[in-house]
């Protein structure tokens, strides 16, 4: 992990910065809820499926 000397800007804060690859996030800003938030969430999952997080060997972990 290395540290960036990156200023916070707006709701960005480089303190909080880590290697986190294979997180995905989604929401709606406002609260809403909808199928598509689902859909889109479920697609997320699907395009990290490479990053072997889907228990598919017995013998190794996701972390």
């Amino acid at each position: 992990m290395s540290k960036l000397n990156v200023a916070p800007q707006g709701l960005y804060d480089p303190g909080q910065e880590h290697d986190s690859c294979g997180v995905g996030f989604v929401v709606d800003i406002k609260g809403r809820r909808s199928h598509r938030l689902v859909e889109q969430a479920l697609e997320v999952v699907i395009n990290l499926l490479h990053r072997g997080a889907c228990g598919c060997e017995t013998n190794t972990g996701d972390g």
